[in-house]
């Protein structure tokens, strides 16, 4: 998992609401890229979908961009709003620094519920631009 992706679960699952969602004792259920098979509900999964490498006149900017998708899965609407809410009040507007990333600001830049037929469960799809400082070498 990139830095970026663990400072945002880091930050996350220390959130008592969240983190009393989404941990089980020592399991965690905030998982990147991929749940597995039968994750056990309610379960989330971060996956980078895109980013910005600024560039300065003389080079790279340490200052960048990634986009990230937070899905979040429950088994009810009302079950899944609490999850989505939480996650939304602990990440967006965050500034400052989490799992050794400084994160300069996260910002929800939209957010859908929707029913996923497949599985039978409630989705939240929440797109984040998180724009962090990185270590250039």
């Amino acid at each position: 998992m990139a830095v970026e992706h663990a400072g945002v679960r880091t930050l996350l699952l220390a959130d008592a609401t969240v983190g009393g969602l989404l941990k089980s004792g020592s399991r965690e259920r905030l998982y990147p890229v991929h749940a597995g098979q039968n994750p056990v509900v309610p379960f989330g999964v971060i996956t980078r979908i895109g980013g910005l490498r600024r560039q300065r006149f003389d080079g790279p900017s340490a200052v960048s961009t990634i986009t990230l998708q937070i899905d979040l899965f429950e088994t009810t609407s009302a079950k899944l709003r609490v999850l989505a809410d939480a996650v939304r009040v602990v990440l967006n507007g965050y500034v400052g620094t989490t799992g050794g990333v400084e994160i300069k600001l996260a910002e929800l830049e939209s957010e859908r519920d929707v029913w996923e037929e497949s599985v039978e469960l409630h989705r939240c799809i929440q797109i984040y631009s998180v724009t962090f400082t990185e270590a250039l070498s």
